[in-house]
């Protein structure tokens, strides 16, 4: 249910299918070497049309006894639930049960704006209610069973962060509210629901997730910090329609497939939940890849992260139970493998060092890049260097042998000129995900 903010978008260029070529050894080394230096546990699968292109199992379910993932181990999807609840609402439109245009005070008047309030904009969060999961006080209730009347009254009490309809601002609140319309409407569980559409398109091992069973091969998840540690596990009591569903990337590619071939929702159905507006649809976002749309969603709940996207008939699912590097980096790596696109592999051999304050606080400034629209500030506080870039949140740099400072998890190395063992303070290069840009001191 996170927001996944990625650092860089992929440039405009040109990508053709490599299918002729694709012998994936190269991705089999990235994973390798992500296996091997505690970067990512999961698993991954591409698919073209019905046919399996490439998978690869990382890591373990469950680390304290060794559980190794495979093609059958379950993963929280996390928001990748909000295709499978918008899917359930387009079903009951084409039922007639409701419309884009149906309110919100049909069902929960008492929620702020509700009469102004669409289903169409609650699919495609412009209904203003504010998202309770970005609030300090989930922390602090996350982990505990809520009832249906305890989440009105908690997002009934956030109230409104703007008019509805002025503008896109990701909220999980609206897929809980859409939850519980879907339930209203068919007198069914939302378990009950996810259950019947997955037997109708025969999706064997995906289902409402529950407290993680490791014995029934449901993974669980981990952070980084020196070692792999187990996460805090939310309550599925909680997420709902906004992020309650366990998967497996097999599965999940059978349901974008089959949701893009026309056999899920109806064409007029379709052609709603994809229409986009700044990237966002009903459901549904765009992801850039050279001149590539790709569609899906991104997911993270705990510490799971994931990723369905597809673009014509190639699909790609990424599902992490464990990361300390960046999702972003794994789907340009294993879209480049697909579309015949040049990207390098991560190098984790750079040794820690420490410099001395004057050096880091020479290092600080605003720099600026004629291939990037994105600002980066390098700032020094006393204990730690971080960099920050436009509209996005700091980041510590981690500084290295040979001018590099590193932030592995999202795959971004700093580097520096050095001249006579001296770092040159008034440039570098920023490298992500095979990529490159020059950035100078303004």
């Amino acid at each position: 249910m996170k927001k996944l903010i990625l650092l860089l978008v992929v440039v405009v260029g040109t990508t053709t299918f490599a299918q002729d070529s694709l012998n994936f050894i190269k991705l089999d080394q990235f994973f390798d070497l992500l296996e091997k230096n505690n970067k990512f546990m999961g698993a991954v699968a591409a698919y073209k049309g019905d046919q399996l292109l490439y998978e690869r199992y990382c890591g373990f379910s469950d680390v304290d006894i060794k559980q190794s993932i495979d093609s059958l181990t379950t993963f929280r999807i996390g928001s990748i639930t909000k295709m499978f609840t918008s899917v359930l609402i387009f079903r009951e439109i084409e039922k007639g049960n409701l419309s884009l245009e149906t309110k919100l005070s049909n069902y929960f008047p008492q929620i702020t704006n509700a009469d102004k309030i669409s289903v169409g904009q609650l699919l495609s969060h412009r209904s203003g209610i504010h998202n309770f999961t970005d609030d300090i006080d989930y922390q602090g209730y996350m982990t505990m069973d809520k009832t249906r009347n305890d989440l009105l009254e908690i997002i009934q009490s956030k109230g409104s962060d703007f008019k509805p309809g002025e503008k896109m601002q990701y909220s999980n609140s609206n897929y809980v509210l859409l939850t519980f319309i879907l339930e209203d409407i068919t007198h069914k569980s939302y378990s009950q629901l996810v259950n019947g559409l997955c037997d109708n398109i025969e999706l064997k091992n995906t289902r409402l997730g529950g407290t993680i069973e490791p014995s029934q091969n449901e993974a669980l998840s981990y952070v980084y910090n020196e070692k792999w540690v187990l996460a805090p596990e939310t309550s599925m009591s909680i997420p709902l329609g906004a992020g309650s569903i366990i998967s497996t990337p097999r599965d999940l590619n059978i349901f974008i497939q089959k949701l893009f071939n026309g056999e899920v929702i109806s064409n007029e159905s379709f052609t709603d939940m994809t229409s986009l507006t700044g990237g966002v649809g009903y459901g549904i976002f765009s992801f850039p890849f050279y001149e590539k749309t790709m569609l899906g969603h991104n997911g993270g709940i705990d510490g799971f992260r994931s990723n369905l996207s597809i673009n014509e008939d190639i699909s790609l699912a990424v599902l992490g139970n464990a990361y300390s590097f960046d999702l972003n980096g794994i789907l340009i790596a294993c879209l480049s493998e697909i579309y015949g696109k040049d990207y390098e592999l991560p190098d984790f051999s750079g040794k820690a060092i420490e410099l001395d304050a004057e050096v880091l606080k020479s290092l600080e400034g605003e720099y600026v890049s004629a291939q990037m629209p994105l600002k980066i500030w390098i700032v020094y506080d006393g204990e730690k260097l971080t960099a920050q870039a436009t509209g996005q949140s700091p980041f510590p740099l981690t500084a290295c042998e040979n001018g590099i400072f590193k932030f592995d998890p999202a795959g971004v190395q700093i580097v520096y000129s050095v001249e006579n063992n001296v770092i040159v303070p008034d440039k570098f290069q920023l490298k992500q995900n095979g990529m490159t840009f020059d950035y100078q001191k303004e």
